[in-house]
């Protein structure tokens, strides 16, 4: 009879540590999120960004998506095509814009307009920068065959873009 009881009082706490287990399980893989978090340095050389500086599960809380649109939504045509034109946009950008780009471009699409909102570097004149804001859109316009809107920030140094140092 005594070891029935010993048994039971056993099977009792091996039934509450697999509880235990169970919600440890959760924390394992919320601790392992570690793919996009940027490592700390020594000397705290390296500039981040707002953008760089959140942590990719705070996409929608604190930090936003890079492109706006409604095609990812139930029953809705031109997902992939919307994706594609994203990163063709954002290689153009890269390319004619080059290392003046301080900044990952957002892309918002409303009805049938694309708007582009993105920072750069001072160049010198403020005509260079009108200059390639206006090719930029005449050029996504005719590729796309819809009103394509840049909003362009500058910035006249990079400590400005500087969010924290890690």
């Amino acid at each position: 009879m005594a070891s029935l009881l010993g048994r039971l009082y056993q099977a009792r706490p091996v039934q509450q540590f697999r509880l235990v287990q169970h919600c440890s399980n959760r924390f394992v893989h919320q601790k392992n999120l570690r793919s996009g978090v940027p490592k700390t340095t020594i000397k705290r050389m390296v500039k981040l960004s707002y953008e760089t500086a959140q942590f990719p599960h705070q996409i929608g809380v604190t930090k936003s998506w890079n492109s706006w649109h409604t095609s990812n939504l139930h029953e809705e045509e031109g997902a992939s095509a919307a994706a594609l034109e994203d990163e063709m946009i954002r290689r153009f950008l890269q390319g004619i814009w080059g290392n003046k780009l301080l900044s990952e471009c957002i892309i918002k699409r409303q009805f049938n307009a694309i708007t582009l909102v993105f920072t750069v570097r001072e160049i010198g004149k403020l005509k260079e920068v009108n200059f390639l804001t206006g090719f930029t859109e005449e050029l996504f316009s005719h590729i796309f065959k819809r009103p394509v809107n840049i909003e362009v920030q500058v910035c006249s140094s990079t400590f400005q873009e500087v969010f924290k140092w890690i």
